[in-house]
């Protein structure tokens, strides 16, 4: 799926058609899918950022994704299953190879129910000694904190990015 995905952004759109030229970035969900599409497709973006990300859905299933638990079923299937195993992005992470990794940037409210999981992740790539910067400042899973915090992923982008010499494709 991301990889249609890149493939229908170049069709439509004038691309730099290479990793060096492409980031991926979300906030919650789309934190998760940014970093478990960077670490699937790992020579397609050159850098992934994740802002509240909500890290461990494909993972295990905790008291507090109760309201959510037929639903993360249903999309990963069962705890043990390989669906599962393919979506969490702590086991993906276990089988990288750190070197071809794009750089990570994970930006987290203190006040967020899903620090905990992000400090886990950032643990886990300090350990694996994958380039990463980790961000935890005041604010909770809402607008106003993901608002705030895209100020801080947006530089880190534009910096990855402008490493970039070739033209765009027609």
């Amino acid at each position: 799926m991301a990889k249609a995905l890149l493939e229908e952004i170049d069709n439509r759109y004038r691309t730099i058609r290479s990793r060096g030229a492409r980031a991926v970035a979300g906030l919650s969900m789309g934190g998760y899918a940014a970093i478990k599409s960077a670490l699937k497709y790992s020579d397609s973006y050159i850098v992934a950022g994740s802002l509240s990300g909500a890290l461990h859905v494909g993972g295990d299933l905790d008291k507090r994704e109760q309201q959510y638990r037929d639903r993360i079923l249903r999309v990963f299937g069962p705890e043990s299953s390989p669906s599962r195993s393919e979506n969490n992005v702590f086991d993906l992470l276990d089988k990288a190879n750190p070197p071809q990794l794009p750089y990570r940037y994970l930006a987290c409210g203190i006040e967020d129910r899903f620090l905990d999981t992000n400090r886990q992740l950032a643990q886990q790539l300090s350990e694996r000694k994958i380039a990463y910067e980790f961000h935890e400042t005041s604010g909770a899973h809402d607008w106003d904190y993901r608002d705030r915090s895209l100020r801080g992923v947006l530089p880190v982008i534009a910096d990855k990015l402008s490493l970039v010499t070739t033209t765009p494709s027609p």
